[in-house]
């Protein structure tokens, strides 16, 4: 076991780790490298002795024995979650609302069709709302006519706190002010939902 701050990380040995991306694989068709070896193991660590186990190789016999699948999908849940925050890469949002927009408008092979984006992997949901935001921005009051999200991700946590809509202070840190109250409701004192106008 290797530390990790005070928290123990068990040991994930290599055939341990080929059984667990083979289960991996076959249910969900992720491909795990030994390079994620280390992620992996930090990442289901705590999870895995919140079971009731100390051994990786015990937790993989519980996890191949479940014929509903359930403990498969928790897995993946939870190798698959991961933190986001709104805005992380600006400029990619500002080429979105300010140059692909405005060109795709002028498209004439477009004929009035309504946009649809597709947000594959889209975890907790910070980038589909922020290119929702991004819409509604270009598009004003006709955003709905006029474009559309789907938002998947192989994690049914993730998708669950996307449909929520409810974020961090921190997670929404980076987003213009005039933006967080435009498009989100305060929850409490430190938390924001996504308003119903953007869904």
């Amino acid at each position: 076991m290797k530390g990790e701050g005070t928290q123990m990380v068990l040991e994930l040995s290599p055939d341990a780790f080929t059984r667990l991306s083979r289960q991996v694989n076959k249910g969900f068709r992720i491909v795990l490298a030994e390079r994620h070896r280390p992620l992996v193991a930090g990442r289901l660590s705590r999870y895995v002795r919140t079971l009731g186990y100390e051994r990786f190789e015990d937790y993989l016999d519980y996890v191949e024995g479940d014929r509903a699948g359930s403990a498969l999908s928790e897995l993946v849940n939870r190798l698959s979650a991961s933190q986001a925050e709104f805005n992380r890469e600006p400029i990619h949002f500002e080429y979105f609302q300010k140059t692909l927009l405005p060109a795709m408008d002028l498209m004439p092979e477009r004929g009035g069709n309504r946009l649809q984006v597709w947000v594959a992997g889209c975890a907790c949901g910070e980038e589909p709302w922020m290119l929702a935001i991004c819409l509604a921005e270009h598009y004003g009051a006709l955003v709905h006519q006029r474009a559309s999200i789907l938002a998947t991700d192989i994690s049914a946590v993730a998708l669950a706190h996307a449909l929520e809509g409810v974020y961090s202070d921190e997670t929404v840190a980076r987003l213009p002010e005039h933006w967080r109250r435009e498009y989100f409701d305060a929850v409490g004192d430190r938390a924001w939902r996504v308003k119903d106008r953007l869904r």
